[in-house]
């Protein structure tokens, strides 16, 4: 029975009611044991349940101290770590869970999730906000739900991290900034594109080579789905849904200036929309430099994204010649990592504040979308 124990719960991380409760439903349903067998036994199958997830969460959390030692994710003091809960559990959502679990900075309050999340503690939103051990959250949730979740946890007085987009509105951003200083909380957004290994060496290339830019070109490319349908009502409108290679672009180069998009779609033989191109012209502000970026999505596509960076030198950089990107630590573990630092005040040189930088970029989203739909 020990044997057929470790087997149901080789993969949780917490312990709590629901959890005992699938373990023994689990022992005479897939392993056969008589439920009487099991019902004298409760006690030693809990101990040990409990026993076996308390030292798996022992190991994880000294592994992560050690990750932490050996790569890019700073140590903090962990002796009174931060009450943290999730909302969403896609993989962004997931991910979060995960890496609070193993981050010293941190302990995991809950999540809250349409789905059902064995092995976790599932909570209701409204419990979130007013449960005052929660000092911070996560919103991994569908785009357009950004900012209503984020603004009712800071009104709460919590500290939030939110995947990007912040928003799908230049004016729900500014809000929710407002918001945050009003109250004196950490408003947060993932931007795990500029902690990739390769976007920092473009980065340090810029700097110790004195670059100057000439023009650039972004073509993105991915799958028409359920998430971003016609309405772009889950996802907001592709300059806000795809913000991410703006930010890459005003990370190395500086702010930019608008200057025209359009937004055109492909329709099927039945007339039906079954994809979009959007297109917008820019403008670098310190030299001027012509910026293109197009967003394609349509159905059957794949992913990709191809880029190229001329500068007046004549060195040009492309997707093809990208430098690796592959490094020892996860990204999400270091923007949760980051998060904390910059909740106890102790943020580092590298990744300073970023509400201008996302400000700005969501103005120029905003001023795509309104450009392409006049």
């Amino acid at each position: 029975m020990e044997e057929a124990v470790q087997t149901i719960i080789q993969n949780i991380t917490d312990i709590n009611e629901a959890t005992l409760r699938s373990v023994l439903q689990d022992l005479v349903q897939k392993h056969n044991f008589d439920q009487k067998d099991v019902d004298q036994n409760l006690q030693l199958i809990t101990d040990k349940t409990i026993a076996i997830v308390d030292q798996r969460k022992k190991d994880l959390q000294e592994a992560a101290r050690e990750h932490c030692w050996k790569c890019h994710i700073r140590r903090t003091d962990d002796s009174n770590p931060i009450g943290l809960a999730v909302v969403g559990s896609g993989t962004a959502g997931n991910c979060r869970v995960r890496d609070s679990q193993l981050l010293p900075h941190w302990t995991f309050k809950g999540i809250v999730s349409r789905r059902t999340q064995q092995g976790t503690i599932q909570k209701e939103w409204t419990d979130v906000l007013n449960d005052k051990d929660i000092k911070a959250v996560c919103i991994c949730t569908e785009n357009s739900d950004h900012f209503q979740k984020a603004k009712e946890a800071l009104e709460h007085g919590k500290h939030v991290l939110v995947e990007f987009p912040l928003a799908t509105s230049y004016d729900e951003v500014s809000q929710l900034y407002k918001l945050a200083s009003d109250r004196k909380l950490i408003l947060h957004v993932e931007l795990i594109g500029l902690l990739q290994l390769s976007h920092r060496k473009r980065k340090q290339a810029i700097q110790e080579q004195s670059l100057k830019l000439e023009s650039i070109e972004v073509h993105f490319t991915g799958g028409w789905n359920r998430w971003i349908d016609p309405s772009f009502k889950n996802s907001g409108f592709p300059s806000f849904s795809g913000i991410m290679r703006l930010e890459k672009i005003v990370s190395l180069f500086g702010q930019m200036n608008y200057i025209s998009s359009a937004l055109k779609w492909h329709v099927g033989s039945d007339g039906s929309k079954i994809g979009f191109t959007m297109s917008a012209n820019l403008q670098s502000k310190s030299n001027g430099a012509p910026i293109t970026w197009t967003e394609t999505r349509s159905n059957h596509s794949k992913r990709s994204t191809k880029y190229k960076y001329q500068f007046t030198d004549g060195t040009i950089w492309t997707d093809e010649n990208e430098p690796p990107s592959w490094q020892p630590d996860g990204l999400f573990a270091m923007d949760l990592s980051e998060f904390a630092h910059d909740i106890i005040g102790d943020r580092s040189k590298e990744y300073h504040d970023q509400s201008q930088e996302v400000m700005h970029v969501s103005k120029l989203a905003q001023e795509i979308r309104d450009g392409a739909i006049e």
